[in-house]
């Protein structure tokens, strides 16, 4: 089966119960994936804004800088393998998407942000 995986869902994958909910539901379909029952699928900002909400982590105090640093070293490391292995695949945002009607509707309608909008414009 192929799923969409949305930034705000894969991080989960890297944090902890005690600051994100969910974590449970997302390793097991990441756990999944590995065993090749499913392909996940997302756009190139995947991995930039996980990025950016691990370090907010470190901001917020969840999580050291140590483990910040650990975590990056994990989520890169496996990202690549995923997508070596054909379990990740990630979608181009071409420039071109942000000036079209129906993506900009994407936005309006449904109350999305700008990047949560392109990961579900794009991977549609």
């Amino acid at each position: 089966m192929r799923i969409y995986i949305d930034t705000s869902a894969y991080v989960k994958y890297y944090g902890g119960d005690e600051f994100e909910k969910g974590v449970s539901q997302v390793q097991n379909i990441i756990d999944e994936t590995q065993d090749r029952e499913h392909v996940l699928f997302s756009s190139h900002w995947l991995v930039p804004e996980a990025v950016a909400t691990i370090d907010s982590w470190e901001r917020k105090r969840y999580i050291t800088r140590r483990e910040k640093q650990r975590i990056y070293g994990r989520l890169v490391s496996e990202a690549v393998g995923w997508l070596v292995n054909g379990s990740l695949i990630l979608i181009g945002v071409p420039h071109e998407s942000y000036l079209r009607r129906d993506f900009l509707d994407v936005i309006a309608d449904r109350h999305l942000s700008p990047g949560d909008a392109l990961h579900l414009y794009r991977s549609c």
